[in-house]
């Protein structure tokens, strides 16, 4: 994520609030950054492919490094709400 510090803070304390909240004492060293770590692992166990994880998080990957980055033009439309659709229903199983 960029741009907006606020923003950030305002995430980095609600997920504080919800750890001590649910017993789970205060995060250690914990950003946001980690939100993008956690779907991309999530999306590979739950069967994606790296490329569909890779784009869901906005990474370039390594498909799109050198003549990748001039041929491949896919934009992963489908395959990312797919991948998002299957995440959120895992995030909300995993909070129930």
């Amino acid at each position: 994520m960029s741009g907006d510090q606020k923003v950030k803070d305002r995430i980095a304390q609600r997920v504080a609030d919800a750890m001590v909240r649910n017993g789970l004492g205060e995060p250690e060293n914990w950003c946001v950054h980690d939100f993008r770590r956690t779907i991309a692992t999530g999306l590979q166990r739950l069967g994606f492919r790296p490329d569909v994880a890779d784009q869901v998080i906005g990474h370039v990957g390594t498909t799109r490094i050198g003549s990748g980055a001039h041929y491949l033009h896919h934009g992963y439309e489908a395959e990312r709400k797919t991948a998002l659709r299957t995440w959120s229903a895992h995030v909300g199983k995993v909070c129930s």
